[in-house]
């Protein structure tokens, strides 16, 4: 059996780094990796293909980043010809912490140290301990998801109803993949919103829940969402209507006042002036007045004409 072992196990970075795992070579020989392979539960795998000097502690990037940050997973150190040299369980972790070989042969949690000797582990205190149904922070929401911007990062919005300031430092943000990634702002004020930015492509772009994980990998709530196809629409104008007027009907220039016979001579209508006055058929009291007043003004016009051609036939 060759004499080397997964000593550290990186399973869960920040984004911007990457998982790593470290072999440990306890022999005095130096060990030609060619051909071996890091692998998980699933079969994810990647090569190692180097040289290990004698004693010698290595560091090895998953490039892919497979390893299950989110729920219990197992890391094998496979040889060339698909045998398992070692074997260790990995589980979500908070950042900066990782599973160490110890010199005694047991596992623990740790701080990180990669490429050299492991840390002691770590103890924790009774204050370290968080019930799982703390009212400190529990109460945390996610009010709003961009999961498809037409420019720029995805992002969410966390809201914080309590009368405290709650700091994010390790929290992060899982969606129902099991993806997750470490959310942006370090801390979200009393009564207040903070908004974690995103790389594209994390977010679901056809829906999704998305969960907030405290650093000890708690649900502290969920938050679903759907994406509608997208559209541009514009607000339809308001038409005013202009208000209706009723056109009165003109007077004709033709219309007049029909006069009786006056000592049997008939008197062509008198046409109404054009100064806009309408003397309406309801009026009759003017209308009569009118008529009397014309009536008399033609008999004293004529009487001379009548009373001159009376006399003219009496001679």
């Amino acid at each position: 059996m060759l004499p080397v072992y997964i000593n550290e196990v990186y399973p869960d970075p920040p984004v911007n780094q990457k998982e790593w795992v470290e072999i440990i070579n306890l022999s005095d020989l130096t060990v030609d990796l060619t051909g071996f392979t890091i692998r998980d539960s699933t079969s994810h795998h990647f090569h190692l293909d180097s040289i290990l000097g004698p004693q010698e502690i290595k560091t090895f990037e998953n490039p892919t980043s497979f390893i299950n940050n989110t729920s219990a997973d197992d890391i094998s150190l496979v040889d060339s010809s698909g045998s398992v040299v070692d074997s260790r369980p990995s589980k979500p972790l908070p950042d900066h912490q990782s599973f160490s070989r110890q010199p005694d042969g047991s596992w623990c949690l740790t701080e990180t140290s990669p490429n050299k000797e492991n840390n002691k582990c770590i103890v924790p205190t009774a204050e370290a301990v968080i019930p799982a149904n703390a009212g400190t922070y529990t109460n945390l929401e996610i009010t709003e998801v961009l999961a498809d911007p037409d420019d720029g990062d995805e992002w969410i919005k966390i809201y914080n109803p309590n009368s405290f300031t709650v700091n994010l430092s390790d929290w992060r943000v899982k969606d129902q993949s099991g993806n997750s990634r470490k959310i942006t702002c370090t801390q979200v004020d009393a009564l207040s919103t903070c908004q974690a930015f995103f790389s594209s492509g994390f977010l679901n772009n056809d829906g999704d829940t998305v969960y907030l994980l405290d650093p000890q990998k708690r649900i502290v709530t969920s938050y679903s969402y759907s994406i509608p196809p997208k559209s541009t629409s514009t607000p339809k104008p308001t038409v005013t209507k202009k208000p209706t007027v009723t056109k009165k009907p003109p007077v004709s220039s033709s219309s007049g006042l029909n006069c009786p016979p006056v000592l049997g001579i008939t008197f062509p209508p008198i046409a109404s002036r054009s100064s806009g006055l309408t003397i309406k058929e309801s009026n009759s009291p003017i209308m009569i007045f009118s008529t009397i007043l014309m009536i008399g003004g033609t008999i004293l016009i004529l009487s001379p004409l009548l009373f001159h051609g009376s006399k003219n036939k009496n001679k």
